[in-house]
């Protein structure tokens, strides 16, 4: 595409971390002048609607994954999910007091098929990235 006489083309994963930066920054925007408005019109409709959104996300993290395989080996893809997972973990420590009992609540419930589905892809997926290294 030529547009204002540039020629753009990306990678796989140039675009899939252009339009998450593009989401970020958006969201960063929206939350820093009215967070209600961030948790109105996008946390709320996505809690509020979990089956559908557990399809959708599911969808789109198989396609980011198959993109993000085409250019980069699993051990590159987990030290990015590393990355993000303790920058957000960040986030919410801030929010201790508030989340604890919540989480003492979701660790005694019974364990669900979908949740031992997540923490069985999560175990390949690093067992994936030690064979990868050891292996």
């Amino acid at each position: 595409m030529n547009f204002l006489n540039l020629s753009i083309v990306l990678s796989l994963v140039e675009g899939v971390a252009g339009i998450f930066a593009l989401f970020a920054v958006i969201k960063m925007v929206v939350v820093l002048f009215n967070r209600k408005v961030w948790h109105e019109k996008v946390t709320q409709p996505i809690y509020k609607n979990a089956e559908t959104a557990t399809i959708v996300f599911s969808v789109v993290v198989l396609v980011i994954f198959y993109l993000l395989v085409q250019e980069l080996t699993i051990v590159q893809i987990f030290a990015g999910v590393a990355f993000g997972s303790v920058l957000t973990g960040l986030a919410f420590l801030k929010y201790n007091k508030m989340l604890m009992p919540n989480f003492t609540k979701i660790v005694n419930m019974k364990m669900t098929p979908w949740l031992v589905i997540y923490i069985l892809v999560w175990l390949f997926l690093s067992l994936w990235v030690l064979m990868s290294i050891f292996g």
